[in-house]
């Protein structure tokens, strides 16, 4: 009764808070806050049991990821991981709709303690993310020429070593023509690979002919069986290995290729990156 007199609520407001019945987390607040400097026994737990809420953790990405195999697989990982701890996760898909405010009403209201970043390019967002200042750690990011600044780390893929290893194989096997197929500058894994080819290419003296290429920008229809084929038909020549930023371009490049009569791998070899099912 005391409580409820120096707070001017009602008696059963504080025995609910003793008696951990659900009431708006402020009351609650108040309501321990005054039993502590009342001297009251006990509250000092209750404040420490609220102390130790479950930490939560939102997985933000850029675009829908269902069809996305390589990165469903991080997902369930991630899930995986958290069951050992005391988190709550969360997913929010941004949309061409979504404001920047938006974002940040949402990450506030919740509450979030940490970030998961996941095709996330748009520096507009990052901006404003980075600026709430949650910390977040980005799979993958935007390319190294564009500095962010913030409380944030980022995950990568080891893209160069691994397209350079491939590529001085393939030149030490006798091809002598490569192309590269990807936006470099959608991301940093993208960027990355491009890098390695490139490098692979100049330690054995050889360059990489961009007209054999399709560097298009990122939003172009890379899925596009027909816009691939087209493409292809433009080139004087195409050349006997291609190098895709990852398997969701490889595989309609594949196709794109199967239906100008070339063989692949016998006439064109295909290089993919991320190992996704849909791949073999």
């Amino acid at each position: 009764q005391a409580i409820a007199d120096a707070l001017g609520v009602s008696r059963n407001t504080v025995s609910k808070v003793m008696n951990g019945h659900d009431v708006p987390h402020q009351t609650k607040e108040l309501v321990v806050k005054k039993a502590i400097d009342l001297g009251y026994k006990g509250f000092n737990q209750i404040k420490a049991l609220e102390e130790s809420k479950p930490l939560k953790l939102l997985l933000l990405t850029g675009k829908p990821l269902a069809n996305l195999d390589f990165f469903l697989s991080i997902i369930r990982g991630i899930e995986s991981s958290i069951q050992k701890y005391d988190i709550d996760f969360f997913q929010y898909t941004l949309n061409t709709n979504t404001t920047s405010d938006q974002l940040e009403n949402y990450i506030e209201s919740l509450k979030i303690d940490g970030i998961i970043g996941i095709e996330l390019y748009d520096k507009k967002y990052l901006n404003h993310v980075l600026h709430i200042g949650t910390p977040i750690v980005f799979i993958d990011s935007m390319t190294s020429s564009t500095p962010l600044v913030g409380n944030y780390d980022v995950v990568l893929m080891e893209s160069i070593q691994n397209i350079y290893k491939i590529a001085c194989k393939m030149i030490s096997e006798g091809s002598k023509t490569f192309g590269f197929v990807g936006d470099p500058e959608h991301c940093q894994g993208f960027y990355e690979r491009f890098l390695g080819l490139r490098e692979a290419l100049f330690k054995n003296k050889m360059v990489l002919d961009e007209k054999k290429c399709i560097l298009e920008s990122d939003d172009s229809p890379y899925g596009d069986v027909n816009w691939l084929m087209q493409k292809l038909a433009h080139m004087d020549q195409i050349p006997e290995v291609f190098f895709c930023a990852n398997d969701s371009i490889a595989i309609p490049l594949t196709e794109a290729l199967k239906r100008l009569y070339k063989r692949v791998p016998q006439d064109v070899q295909v290089v993919g990156f991320d190992n996704t099912i849909e791949a073999a």
